[in-house]
């Protein structure tokens, strides 16, 4: 019985598949449950459309994640821009990726929601994302879900009279069309959404780049502050210490001991790192180091100014991508780094992978924090990658 069981239920690289069907989910109850779930939505919603008009005229992307994501998903935003020209593009996002939308050339409207399954702000409760569907109901001729999760499946089948996206972890039933995404652990997130537009068209797309427009304004601050320092544009090395999950942090003392050698080059070092407490534990008594509090348009504009950017898996490195500004990026085990890299060829990357839970897919190490794939990055093989960086650029 248990060798039976073992046939049926198998651990994936990440995720799990039950009876074949592979979903991207962290444990073997949740899989089972998805897996129930899909066969009898299946069912319910088997006479479901399988195609859609040619042109439709409203088309809502849903991105309920992080900063970051909404910058990967510019590359999305900007190839269905280009194949419906006379679309009106709404996004679904959380408050904190405004600012990011409204650099994103493309997008009409925004729409904000925040779910309990997804938001760290106070979010709306399900009776609130309900009351939210209701009001939007059918609202779209077409709906691209990104994410793959089946409550985010079940919010874009509420608001869309057509659904492209992936069942990867569950609720493909909901999707009028669901794109092939399992076991292609090499396959970017970018490439990944822009196969959901193939799939609609029938045509094969060129991967977009990252895209964003940094507001006058913001050019302008930064330019005052850049001169108030002393600095010149290409002349430092701008880091990102805070990330979204302490399981992808690096230890204070190797970002200390990393800042104080960088600093004895004689090279300026730029952070505009949120958290006060790290920027004080780290802070060398130096001159060369500049610590600036700025709103988002003006952080993009000072990672568009940076010579290298030193970062660790944050969007952060997504904004360098933007613009090609040479990134050193330090990764945690929690994501594939192809997948999820920044979308650049400017990129170099320090990753320890030998943990027996490589790679865990996990928001909180079950080891403790720091993660011990963190720990393991020493900081003088981070300060030898960053050499090579800025020597060469």
């Amino acid at each position: 019985m248990i060798r039976k069981v073992n046939k049926m239920i198998n651990k994936e690289f990440i995720g799990w598949s039950v009876f074949k069907s592979y979903f991207r989910v962290s444990h073997a109850r949740t899989a089972i449950l998805i897996w129930i779930i899909e066969r009898i939505g299946s069912l319910l919603f088997f006479f479901r459309k399988r195609t859609t008009e040619k042109y439709p005229q409203s088309i809502l992307i849903i991105q309920l994640d992080h900063i970051g994501d909404m910058i990967l998903s510019s590359s999305l935003i900007a190839s269905i821009k280009k194949t419906y020209p006379d679309a009106k593009i709404s996004v679904l996002i959380r408050s904190l990726a405004v600012p990011i939308a409204e650099m994103i050339d493309g997008i009409d409207s925004i729409l904000i929601l925040h779910t309990p399954w997804l938001s760290r702000e106070k979010n709306a409760g399900w009776i609130g994302v309900l009351q939210f569907c209701l009001q939007h109901f059918k609202s779209f001729d077409l709906v691209f879900e990104v994410h793959g999760e089946i409550r985010n499946n079940f919010i874009a089948w509420m608001l869309g009279k057509f659904r492209v996206g992936t069942s990867v972890r569950g609720g493909g039933f909901f999707l009028n069309k669901s794109i092939s995404w399992k076991r292609e652990y090499n396959l970017h997130i970018c490439g990944m959404q822009t196969r959901m537009l193939d799939s609609l068209t029938g045509h094969t797309h060129n991967v977009a780049p990252l895209q964003i427009r940094i507001p006058e304004t913001a050019k302008t601050a930064v330019a005052k502050l850049l001169q108030e320092k002393s600095l010149n544009s290409k002349e430092y090395v701008f880091i990102q210490m805070s990330t979204g999950g302490k399981n992808r942090e690096w230890p204070l003392e190797s970002w200390r001991t990393f800042i104080d050698k960088v600093i004895s080059r004689k090279i300026n070092v730029v952070c505009a790192d949120m958290d006060q407490e790290k920027i004080a534990a780290v802070a060398p008594h130096s001159p060369l180091f500049h610590q600036v509090r700025v709103t988002l348009p003006e952080y993009a504009e000072f990672v568009r100014n940076a010579k290298v950017i030193v970062s660790v898996d944050t969007f952060c490195g997504h904004l360098a991508s933007c613009f090609n500004i040479p990134t050193l990026s330090l990764y945690s085990g929690a994501n594939i780094f192809d997948e999820w890299r920044p979308f650049s060829d400017n990129v170099e990357y320090l990753r320890d992978s030998s943990c027996p839970k490589f790679p865990c897919g996990i928001h909180t190490c079950i080891f403790g924090h720091y993660s011990p794939c963190m720990k393991k990055i020493d900081s003088q093989s981070v300060l030898d990658r960053f050499n090579m960086l800025w020597e060469r650029s």
